[in-house]
Protein backbone atom coordinates (compact mmCIF):
# COMPACT_ATOMS: atom_id res chain seq x y z
CA UNK A 1 0.00 0.00 0.00
CA UNK A 2 1.34 3.40 -1.03
CA UNK A 3 2.25 5.69 2.37
CA UNK A 4 0.34 8.43 0.12
CA UNK A 5 -3.03 6.74 0.75
CA UNK A 6 -5.41 6.63 3.23
CA UNK A 7 -5.57 3.67 5.32
CA UNK A 8 -7.47 2.39 8.64
CA UNK A 9 -5.85 3.40 11.84
CA UNK A 10 -4.60 0.42 14.00
CA UNK A 11 -3.14 2.19 16.62
CA UNK A 12 -2.90 1.37 20.16
CA UNK A 13 -4.82 4.36 21.99
CA UNK A 14 -3.47 3.32 25.25
CA UNK A 15 0.01 2.58 23.87
CA UNK A 16 0.09 6.60 22.70
CA UNK A 17 -1.70 7.84 25.69
CA UNK A 18 1.70 6.33 27.47
CA UNK A 19 4.08 7.92 25.15
CA UNK A 20 2.69 10.94 25.45
CA UNK A 21 2.10 11.02 29.21
CA UNK A 22 5.53 10.44 29.35
CA UNK A 23 6.73 12.97 26.77
CA UNK A 24 4.50 15.58 28.57
CA UNK A 25 6.18 16.55 31.02
CA UNK A 26 9.70 16.65 29.25
CA UNK A 27 7.88 19.13 26.65
CA UNK A 28 6.33 21.11 29.27
CA UNK A 29 9.45 21.74 31.17
CA UNK A 30 11.26 23.24 28.18
CA UNK A 31 8.28 25.28 27.16
CA UNK A 32 8.58 26.42 31.25
CA UNK A 33 12.47 26.65 31.42
CA UNK A 34 11.95 29.42 28.23
CA UNK A 35 9.56 31.61 29.80
CA UNK A 36 11.71 32.63 32.22
CA UNK A 37 14.87 35.22 31.76
CA UNK A 38 17.66 35.74 33.66
CA UNK A 39 18.00 34.31 37.36
CA UNK A 40 14.51 32.48 37.52
CA UNK A 41 15.30 30.74 34.67
CA UNK A 42 19.13 29.71 35.42
CA UNK A 43 17.73 28.40 38.98
CA UNK A 44 14.89 26.07 36.62
CA UNK A 45 17.51 24.60 34.96
CA UNK A 46 19.66 24.26 37.56
CA UNK A 47 16.36 22.62 39.70
CA UNK A 48 15.74 20.44 36.79
CA UNK A 49 19.41 18.95 36.62
CA UNK A 50 19.66 18.40 39.95
CA UNK A 51 16.42 16.37 40.22
CA UNK A 52 17.64 14.39 37.22
CA UNK A 53 20.88 13.88 38.60
CA UNK A 54 20.01 12.81 42.22
CA UNK A 55 18.56 9.20 43.08
CA UNK A 56 16.18 10.78 45.85
CA UNK A 57 14.72 13.65 44.76
CA UNK A 58 13.29 13.89 48.55
CA UNK A 59 16.86 14.55 49.28
CA UNK A 60 17.34 17.14 46.88
CA UNK A 61 14.54 19.66 48.14
CA UNK A 62 17.18 21.24 50.79
CA UNK A 63 19.78 21.96 48.17
CA UNK A 64 17.03 23.42 45.75
CA UNK A 65 15.65 25.06 48.84
CA UNK A 66 19.31 26.75 49.56
CA UNK A 67 19.25 27.61 46.19
CA UNK A 68 16.14 29.77 45.40
CA UNK A 69 14.80 30.46 48.79
CA UNK A 70 17.44 34.07 49.08
CA UNK A 71 15.81 34.89 45.53
CA UNK A 72 12.41 35.21 46.20
CA UNK A 73 10.37 35.93 49.32
CA UNK A 74 9.46 32.08 50.15
CA UNK A 75 11.52 31.75 53.01
CA UNK A 76 9.77 28.43 54.08
CA UNK A 77 8.77 25.26 52.36
CA UNK A 78 6.80 22.01 53.21
CA UNK A 79 6.67 19.28 50.79
CA UNK A 80 4.11 16.40 51.25
CA UNK A 81 4.36 12.51 49.46
CA UNK A 82 1.31 9.67 49.86
CA UNK A 83 2.42 7.29 51.82
CA UNK A 84 -0.25 5.28 52.94
CA UNK A 85 -3.82 7.50 53.42
CA UNK A 86 -2.44 10.03 54.59
CA UNK A 87 0.21 12.62 53.01
CA UNK A 88 3.37 12.93 54.38
CA UNK A 89 5.93 15.33 55.57
CA UNK A 90 8.96 15.13 53.54
CA UNK A 91 10.84 18.33 53.41
CA UNK A 92 10.41 21.20 55.87
CA UNK A 93 13.10 24.24 55.08
CA UNK A 94 13.21 27.65 56.48
CA UNK A 95 12.06 26.32 59.74
CA UNK A 96 13.56 25.79 63.65
CA UNK A 97 12.08 22.83 63.64
CA UNK A 98 13.52 19.47 62.09
CA UNK A 99 11.38 17.36 59.69
CA UNK A 100 11.12 14.58 62.70
CA UNK A 101 9.97 17.48 65.08
CA UNK A 102 6.80 18.24 62.54
CA UNK A 103 6.12 14.72 62.18
CA UNK A 104 4.85 14.25 65.94
CA UNK A 105 1.21 12.95 65.99
CA UNK A 106 -0.30 16.58 67.07
CA UNK A 107 1.03 18.05 63.95
CA UNK A 108 -0.24 14.94 61.77
CA UNK A 109 -4.10 16.41 60.96
CA UNK A 110 -3.09 19.99 60.63
CA UNK A 111 -0.48 18.95 58.08
CA UNK A 112 -2.57 16.85 56.06
CA UNK A 113 -5.27 19.78 55.81
CA UNK A 114 -2.47 22.10 54.83
CA UNK A 115 -1.29 19.31 52.04
CA UNK A 116 -5.16 18.75 51.10
CA UNK A 117 -5.64 22.28 50.19
CA UNK A 118 -6.89 22.30 46.59
CA UNK A 119 -5.34 23.63 44.11
CA UNK A 120 -5.59 27.48 42.53
CA UNK A 121 -6.92 28.33 46.12
CA UNK A 122 -6.37 31.44 47.13
CA UNK A 123 -3.45 32.37 49.52
CA UNK A 124 -3.81 31.82 53.02
CA UNK A 125 -3.12 35.25 55.14
CA UNK A 126 -2.61 35.14 58.92
CA UNK A 127 -4.05 38.52 59.97
CA UNK A 128 -5.67 37.06 62.87
CA UNK A 129 -4.28 34.68 65.52
CA UNK A 130 -4.85 31.14 63.92
CA UNK A 131 -6.39 27.94 66.00
CA UNK A 132 -4.71 25.58 63.78
CA UNK A 133 -1.27 24.41 65.39
CA UNK A 134 0.73 24.31 62.11
CA UNK A 135 -0.79 27.46 60.98
CA UNK A 136 0.52 28.77 64.91
CA UNK A 137 3.49 27.70 64.25
CA UNK A 138 4.22 29.37 60.68
CA UNK A 139 3.11 32.87 62.14
CA UNK A 140 5.39 32.09 65.07
CA UNK A 141 8.00 31.86 62.56
CA UNK A 142 6.79 35.28 60.37
CA UNK A 143 5.09 33.73 58.52
CA UNK A 144 1.88 35.87 56.49
CA UNK A 145 0.96 34.31 53.47
CA UNK A 146 1.10 30.64 52.12
CA UNK A 147 0.26 29.37 48.88
CA UNK A 148 -0.16 25.49 48.45
CA UNK A 149 0.72 23.96 45.31
CA UNK A 150 -0.38 20.64 44.01
CA UNK A 151 2.08 18.30 42.17
CA UNK A 152 0.52 15.89 39.79
CA UNK A 153 2.66 13.36 37.45
CA UNK A 154 -0.10 12.63 34.23
CA UNK A 155 -3.00 12.17 36.52
CA UNK A 156 -1.85 10.94 39.34
CA UNK A 157 -0.92 13.03 42.71
CA UNK A 158 2.26 12.53 44.07
CA UNK A 159 2.28 15.34 46.64
CA UNK A 160 1.85 19.00 47.40
CA UNK A 161 4.55 21.58 47.96
CA UNK A 162 3.60 24.65 50.19
CA UNK A 163 5.58 28.11 49.68
CA UNK A 164 5.55 30.49 52.69
CA UNK A 165 5.88 34.33 52.71
CA UNK A 166 7.01 36.85 55.41
CA UNK A 167 5.78 39.42 53.06
CA UNK A 168 1.57 40.82 54.09
CA UNK A 169 1.29 41.91 50.62
CA UNK A 170 2.27 37.79 49.24
CA UNK A 171 4.07 37.05 46.44
CA UNK A 172 4.12 38.80 42.95
CA UNK A 173 2.82 37.39 39.68
CA UNK A 174 6.12 36.44 38.48
CA UNK A 175 6.84 34.48 41.99
CA UNK A 176 3.65 32.21 41.54
CA UNK A 177 4.73 31.73 37.93
CA UNK A 178 8.04 30.66 38.66
CA UNK A 179 6.47 28.83 41.96
CA UNK A 180 4.19 26.79 39.41
CA UNK A 181 7.33 25.94 37.20
CA UNK A 182 8.94 25.02 40.17
CA UNK A 183 6.39 22.46 41.55
CA UNK A 184 6.28 21.01 38.52
CA UNK A 185 9.42 20.00 38.29
CA UNK A 186 9.51 18.60 41.95
CA UNK A 187 6.28 17.19 40.54
CA UNK A 188 7.73 15.09 37.32
CA UNK A 189 10.74 13.98 40.36
CA UNK A 190 8.32 12.85 42.77
CA UNK A 191 6.37 10.91 39.61
CA UNK A 192 9.58 9.45 38.69
CA UNK A 193 10.42 8.23 42.10
CA UNK A 194 7.56 6.82 42.76
CA UNK A 195 7.11 4.72 39.73
CA UNK A 196 10.64 3.17 40.38
CA UNK A 197 9.50 1.84 43.68
CA UNK A 198 6.49 0.63 42.58
CA UNK A 199 8.77 -1.62 39.97
CA UNK A 200 10.97 -1.96 42.58
CA UNK A 201 7.59 -3.58 44.65
CA UNK A 202 6.69 -5.58 41.85
CA UNK A 203 9.86 -7.39 40.95
CA UNK A 204 9.80 -8.77 44.35
CA UNK A 205 6.70 -9.92 43.87
CA UNK A 206 7.45 -11.38 40.36
CA UNK A 207 10.65 -12.77 42.25
CA UNK A 208 8.25 -14.25 45.25
CA UNK A 209 5.88 -15.42 42.99
CA UNK A 210 8.64 -17.00 41.17
CA UNK A 211 10.32 -18.61 44.43
CA UNK A 212 6.91 -20.06 45.03
CA UNK A 213 6.28 -21.91 41.32
CA UNK A 214 9.69 -23.46 42.08
CA UNK A 215 9.13 -24.83 45.06
CA UNK A 216 5.65 -26.20 43.91
CA UNK A 217 6.67 -27.52 40.99
CA UNK A 218 9.42 -29.65 42.75
CA UNK A 219 7.29 -31.11 45.30
CA UNK A 220 5.14 -31.85 42.57
CA UNK A 221 7.83 -33.74 40.87
CA UNK A 222 8.99 -35.35 43.89
CA UNK A 223 5.45 -36.75 43.98
CA UNK A 224 5.67 -37.96 40.59
CA UNK A 225 8.18 -39.47 41.43
CA UNK A 226 7.48 -41.43 44.70
CA UNK A 227 4.26 -42.20 43.01
CA UNK A 228 5.56 -43.83 39.87
CA UNK A 229 8.04 -45.79 41.97
CA UNK A 230 4.77 -46.75 44.26
CA UNK A 231 2.95 -47.91 41.34
CA UNK A 232 5.55 -49.87 39.04
CA UNK A 233 5.13 -53.04 41.38
CA UNK A 234 1.73 -53.31 41.43
CA UNK A 235 1.21 -52.64 37.74
CA UNK A 236 4.06 -54.76 36.78
CA UNK A 237 2.08 -57.68 39.00
CA UNK A 238 -0.88 -56.75 37.29
CA UNK A 239 0.71 -57.15 34.21
CA UNK A 240 2.45 -60.43 34.80
CA UNK A 241 -0.73 -62.03 35.99
CA UNK A 242 -2.38 -61.54 33.03
CA UNK A 243 0.07 -63.02 30.73
CA UNK A 244 0.40 -65.64 32.85
CA UNK A 245 -3.50 -66.54 32.80
CA UNK A 246 -3.35 -65.86 28.78
CA UNK A 247 -0.69 -68.98 28.65
CA UNK A 248 -2.32 -71.26 31.19
CA UNK A 249 -6.08 -70.22 29.74
CA UNK A 250 -5.68 -69.82 26.52
CA UNK A 251 -6.44 -72.97 24.91
CA UNK A 252 -9.58 -73.69 27.07
CA UNK A 253 -10.93 -69.78 26.80
CA UNK A 254 -13.83 -69.06 24.21
CA UNK A 255 -14.34 -66.25 21.69
CA UNK A 256 -15.56 -63.64 24.11
CA UNK A 257 -13.47 -64.24 27.29
CA UNK A 258 -10.28 -64.35 25.03
CA UNK A 259 -11.12 -60.87 24.28
CA UNK A 260 -11.82 -59.86 28.03
CA UNK A 261 -8.48 -61.24 28.03
CA UNK A 262 -6.79 -59.66 25.37
CA UNK A 263 -8.47 -55.77 26.93
CA UNK A 264 -6.84 -56.78 30.06
CA UNK A 265 -3.53 -57.45 28.59
CA UNK A 266 -3.48 -54.47 26.56
CA UNK A 267 -4.49 -51.62 29.55
CA UNK A 268 -1.81 -53.76 31.70
CA UNK A 269 0.84 -52.55 28.97
CA UNK A 270 -0.74 -49.03 28.69
CA UNK A 271 -0.74 -48.10 32.30
CA UNK A 272 2.97 -49.63 32.60
CA UNK A 273 4.17 -48.16 29.57
CA UNK A 274 2.40 -44.83 31.41
CA UNK A 275 4.15 -45.67 34.68
CA UNK A 276 7.78 -46.02 32.82
CA UNK A 277 7.38 -42.82 31.02
CA UNK A 278 6.19 -40.83 34.29
CA UNK A 279 9.55 -42.92 35.81
CA UNK A 280 11.86 -41.63 33.08
CA UNK A 281 10.52 -38.50 33.22
CA UNK A 282 10.98 -37.67 36.44
CA UNK A 283 14.62 -39.12 36.72
CA UNK A 284 15.49 -37.07 34.00
CA UNK A 285 14.32 -33.98 36.35
CA UNK A 286 15.99 -35.41 39.11
CA UNK A 287 19.35 -36.80 37.57
CA UNK A 288 22.18 -37.40 39.54
CA UNK A 289 24.67 -34.28 39.00
CA UNK A 290 27.28 -36.83 37.84
CA UNK A 291 28.41 -40.11 37.83
CA UNK A 292 30.46 -41.49 40.91
CA UNK A 293 31.57 -45.30 41.06
CA UNK A 294 28.81 -47.95 41.83
CA UNK A 295 29.55 -51.43 43.49
CA UNK A 296 27.17 -53.69 40.91
CA UNK A 297 26.17 -56.27 43.55
CA UNK A 298 24.46 -54.31 45.73
CA UNK A 299 22.69 -52.50 42.95
CA UNK A 300 21.82 -56.19 41.91
CA UNK A 301 20.88 -57.31 45.21
CA UNK A 302 19.07 -54.96 45.65
CA UNK A 303 17.56 -55.05 42.27
CA UNK A 304 16.58 -59.01 42.78
CA UNK A 305 14.36 -57.82 46.04
CA UNK A 306 12.67 -55.42 44.20
CA UNK A 307 11.54 -58.89 41.89
CA UNK A 308 11.40 -61.24 44.44
CA UNK A 309 7.99 -62.24 43.72
CA UNK A 310 8.18 -62.25 39.79
CA UNK A 311 11.44 -64.61 40.98
CA UNK A 312 9.91 -66.77 43.35
CA UNK A 313 6.97 -67.41 40.89
CA UNK A 314 8.76 -68.35 37.84
CA UNK A 315 11.41 -70.46 40.12
CA UNK A 316 14.22 -68.86 38.17
CA UNK A 317 17.53 -69.22 40.05
CA UNK A 318 19.89 -65.73 39.68
CA UNK A 319 23.94 -65.87 40.27
CA UNK A 320 25.90 -62.58 40.88
CA UNK A 321 29.55 -63.16 39.96
CA UNK A 322 32.22 -60.80 40.66
CA UNK A 323 31.56 -57.62 39.37
CA UNK A 324 34.25 -54.44 38.96
CA UNK A 325 33.22 -51.06 40.44
CA UNK A 326 31.04 -48.79 37.38
CA UNK A 327 31.55 -44.89 37.06
CA UNK A 328 27.54 -44.54 36.18
CA UNK A 329 24.77 -43.47 37.76
CA UNK A 330 23.16 -45.99 40.44
CA UNK A 331 19.05 -45.48 39.19
CA UNK A 332 20.50 -45.41 36.07
CA UNK A 333 22.44 -48.95 36.70
CA UNK A 334 19.16 -50.20 38.55
CA UNK A 335 16.96 -49.64 35.90
CA UNK A 336 19.22 -51.25 33.48
CA UNK A 337 19.40 -54.63 35.35
CA UNK A 338 15.70 -54.54 36.51
CA UNK A 339 14.93 -54.52 32.67
CA UNK A 340 17.32 -57.12 31.95
CA UNK A 341 15.94 -59.76 34.49
CA UNK A 342 12.36 -58.81 34.10
CA UNK A 343 12.80 -59.47 30.37
CA UNK A 344 14.72 -62.85 30.82
CA UNK A 345 11.78 -63.79 32.87
CA UNK A 346 8.97 -62.83 31.01
CA UNK A 347 10.62 -64.35 28.04
CA UNK A 348 11.38 -68.02 29.45
CA UNK A 349 9.56 -71.14 28.53
CA UNK A 350 6.71 -72.01 31.36
CA UNK A 351 8.40 -75.68 31.40
CA UNK A 352 11.83 -74.33 31.88
CA UNK A 353 13.70 -73.13 35.27
CA UNK A 354 15.18 -69.81 34.00
CA UNK A 355 18.84 -69.47 35.22
CA UNK A 356 20.14 -65.53 35.26
CA UNK A 357 24.11 -64.88 35.45
CA UNK A 358 25.16 -61.85 35.96
CA UNK A 359 29.14 -61.68 35.58
CA UNK A 360 31.41 -59.85 33.09
CA UNK A 361 34.35 -60.07 30.89
CA UNK A 362 37.40 -58.11 30.25
CA UNK A 363 38.49 -57.15 26.93
CA UNK A 364 41.34 -56.09 25.47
Amino acid sequence: MSPFLPRRRTHDRGGWALLVGCFLPVIRRFHLISDFNGNYGEMLADVAADLLHDSDPRLSLGKIFRRVSPHTSSRIWLAFAPRGERPQLVFAGGLSLNLADLQQPSYSASLSELAARPPGASPLSFEEAPADPVLQLLAQAGVRTLVNYTLSSGARLVGSLVFASHATSGFTPGEMKFHQALADEIAIAFGRDLLQEELARKDLQLLATATELQRAQAELEQIALVASHDLREPVRHLSIYAELLDRSLQPNLDREAAQYLRFLLTSAKRVELLVADLLAYTGIRHDEPSPRPVDPEIVAARVCWRLRELIQQSGAQIRLKPLPALYMGEDDLALFLENLIESCLRRSSPDVTPLICIYSEGTS
